[in-house]
């Protein structure tokens, strides 16, 4: 989901209820209104989806405009600036760069995508012994089990950062100062 909500409604509520009981991943925006704004629903609620916050060009720090970590929840943050996008006609058309956590969801859906293909293969299957050593292949079908990649080595409030060369920790305040959403 590229957008979100301030509060919960209903209809998506259900609907992220029977993605959840289909073993469908959802990801989503964390907002874009920086550290004194809340984060969106559903991003903020890990049994709903994975929330995902934005940093600059390879993890170095977060973006501005995403707001803080949410308590007791993963914290997921990959590349969301400087993006590069294609415009409708309608909108000048052609291609510029955008930003926000709407566009680093559909890097962290990417990325998710190529870890389960990574698991479902049937080709190097030492390496995905050792995967699986790691980690429940079968859960990261859920919400719960794709936030747990990594989970050995990251600490509560230092979240994962995730770009498309790597992964590493780091804190998704970014240096800044300011409650938690």
């Amino acid at each position: 989901m590229f957008f979100g909500f301030d509060g919960v409604d209903m209809r998506v509520d259900d609907a992220l209820g029977f993605a959840r009981d289909k073993g469908i991943l959802i990801f989503a925006a964390m907002a874009n209104g920086g550290i004194y704004d809340k984060a969106a629903w559903p991003a903020r609620e890990s049994k709903d989806a994975i929330g995902i916050h934005s940093c600059t060009e390879m993890g170095k720090k977060s973006s501005n405009f995403t707001p803080m970590p949410v308590d007791r929840n993963p914290n997921f943050m990959v590349i969301g600036e400087q993006i590069i996008a294609h415009w409708p006609t309608a909108k000048r058309g052609g291609f510029r760069d955008a930003e926000g956590t709407s566009f680093a969801t559909p890097v962290a859906v990417t990325m998710a995508a190529l870890i389960l293909a990574f698991v479902n293969q049937t080709r190097c299957q030492k390496l995905r012994e050792e995967c699986e050593e790691k980690v429940k292949v079968k859960e990261l079908w859920q919400n719960w089990g794709m936030t747990s990649v990594g989970e050995d080595q990251r600490e509560a409030d230092r979240p994962l950062f995730m770009d498309q060369s790597h992964a590493a920790l780091g804190d998704v305040s970014g240096g800044r100062r300011g409650g938690h959403a």
